[in-house]
């Protein structure tokens, strides 16, 4: 109506909605997002590569040079499961019940893109978002865009990406899951 309320849009950030919370069996990790090297989904993957006890899921979709160098170079990873890309387009809400179904997403941008670019060292994504509100804590660049995540317990920040640097992550967020899950939840309301 004619109420004057002050309002702030985030950009890529969903509006929250009761029925993203869901209780489902979370397994794996999630890349979330565009597949290209610089946002430093290489990295992930090196990290699986690393820690064969590990699942990822590249969700998005990419750029062609890109997918085609994953697929050569870690079809190993590809073909035992270990690593999978799921192209296929989802709505908002499709794609965040999707995401709902995975333990801990990626954020990563490469430190030369953050390096190179103020909106990448501020701006935080549509992937971290969609993350939040599906309840998945994330881990993330440790840049001032995505400070709120650190700030909020929602996720951790990671200065490198190292496959040791991000299985410390993990520990850290497996640690304390349920309170990780819930401040995605909660964060992504607010």
């Amino acid at each position: 109506g004619s109420k004057k309320i002050p309002t702030f849009f985030v950009q890529n950030a969903p509006a929250f909605k009761e029925s993203y919370i869901t209780n489902y069996t979370r397994n794996g990790l999630v890349w979330a997002g565009s597949i290209v090297r610089k946002f430093a989904v290489l990295d992930a993957i090196r990290f699986i590569e690393k820690y064969p006890s590990y699942q990822l899921t590249l969700k998005g979709g990419g750029e062609r040079k890109t997918l085609k160098y994953i697929r050569e170079r870690y079809m190993n990873e590809l073909q035992s499961g270990q690593l999978t890309i799921d192209q296929v387009y989802l709505s908002n809400d499709e794609f965040i019940d999707y995401l709902s179904h995975f333990r801990i997403g990626f954020c990563f941008y490469s430190w030369d893109l953050i390096s190179s670019s103020i909106n990448y060292q501020t701006a935080p994504s549509g992937k971290l978002f969609m993350c939040l509100a599906a309840g998945v804590p994330v881990i993330a660049s440790n840049i001032p865009g995505f400070q709120f995540v650190k700030d909020h317990r929602a996720g951790v920040l990671i200065d490198d990406y190292e496959p040791e640097t991000i299985l410390r992550a993990i520990m850290e967020i497996e640690q304390d899951y349920d309170r990780y899950r819930q401040a995605s939840y909660k964060l992504a309301q607010e």
